[in-house]
């Protein structure tokens, strides 16, 4: 989100652009943002400014010139005439994996079972909240303690479109962490082999034994 007279991602150039905070996912996806831009990282003028009501406040103040936010927020900037420069998802920098599950490989091999299950739930829980918008809208309004309707809406809209079912990661945007934490640190031993870092065994067992399908077929 930007203020009214930045139009295109160039724009940005000489900019404050707020994030929560350095070393996290925000820094992370707006590099990757002006990369794809090939907007000179070093012309953007990085603010860490904490949560996103704080940041909402100042880009609507004029404090800063753009944020990174996501609903409620955008729906709130948007009504106070803010523009959306661009949707992150629409982006290559998309694919990179800012959640993920992860367990050490000592773990994985002697809890094998346990793993596998709490894929499977995760898997069933995944697919309910982007298929089932009623329980998915009741789950928001009793976290979100919102009383918009609208809002609760429009954030299920945005986040119900980002999840990955079945929730394999991106080996593309693995590859892009990868490179990112090269160049960040050259003396890390860091294998360039996606398949180190991604096991995907049992979500391959998963999907042989049919729960995808399964899951999708309910619909």
């Amino acid at each position: 989100m930007v203020q009214k007279n930045i139009t295109k991602p160039a724009d940005l150039a000489g900019k404050k652009v707020g994030i929560v905070a350095f070393g996290g996912a925000h820094e992370v996806s707006l590099v990757l943002a002006l990369k794809e831009w090939n907007v000179p990282r070093q012309s953007v003028t990085l603010l860490a400014s904490g949560p996103a009501a704080n940041r909402l406040l100042a880009l609507s103040s004029g404090a800063m010139d753009a944020t990174l936010l996501a609903p409620p927020e955008t729906g709130e900037a948007a009504r106070m005439g803010l523009r959306t420069l661009a949707h992150m998802t629409d982006l290559k920098a998309a694919a990179f994996p800012m959640n993920v599950i992860a367990t050490r490989r000592s773990f994985l091999e002697k809890n094998r079972d346990v793993v596998k299950r709490f894929l499977q739930a995760y898997s069933e829980g995944t697919h309910q909240f982007m298929t089932n918008k009623q329980k998915a809208l009741a789950l928001y309004n009793q976290r979100l303690k919102q009383k918009d309707a609208s809002v609760v809406e429009e954030t299920y809209k945005y986040f119900a479109s980002t999840f990955s079912f079945p929730p394999r990661v991106s080996h593309e945007g693995m590859r892009i962490a990868i490179e990112m934490l090269a160049q960040t640190d050259p003396t890390a031993k860091l294998d360039p082999n996606v398949s180190k870092y991604v096991d995907e065994r049992l979500l391959d067992e998963l999907e042989r034994e049919g729960l995808f399908k399964r899951l999708s077929e309910k619909n």
